[in-house]
């Protein structure tokens, strides 16, 4: 009878006889196998947790064409994020930090008003929707940093 490379499994030739036995030792070492990678993950998520101070969450919103102090863009979070970046697949980015009051699009001279309310962030341009990051049906990607420590 043959074996797995790995896990030293049995493989059965047609011929061979089958064994309860044999059947029991297999899934022993498969249970072995599973609780070492299971002990494996749990260490490995503690070690994780020990090497940074931050949370990463992003995420999408489609453009709804609204802009101004009446039609603000807002998202909302479960707790207010160290930094945020909003973009586009081109060039489109705002990036917002903690407490920031207004921000803009590099290489645009239009500004965007920003309020921070706890998790709940919203901006505004009072020019076009398109330096709001808004454009009708576009879909825009955000990244929002926390720190957790």
């Amino acid at each position: 009878m043959e074996q797995t490379a790995n896990y030293g499994l049995n493989q059965w030739d047609a011929g061979d006889r089958i064994m309860m036995e044999d059947f029991n030792a297999d899934n022993a070492k498969v249970d072995q196998a599973l609780a070492e990678q299971r002990d494996e993950l749990v260490a490995m998520t503690a070690a994780l947790a020990l090497c940074g101070n931050c949370e990463i969450v992003t995420g999408t919103y489609t453009g709804t064409g609204t802009y101004g102090k009446d039609g603000p863009n807002t998202l909302a979070f479960e707790k207010e994020p160290v930094l945020l970046f909003i973009s586009d697949k081109s060039s489109s980015l705002l990036m917002m930090h903690r407490g920031c009051e207004t921000t803009h699009q590099p290489g645009s001279s239009y500004y965007c008003y920003v309020n921070w309310n706890g998790g709940t962030i919203s901006w505004y341009n009072t020019s076009s929707y398109g330096t709001q990051l808004n454009n009708p049906g576009q879909t825009y990607y955000y990244f929002a940093l926390f720190a957790t420590k």
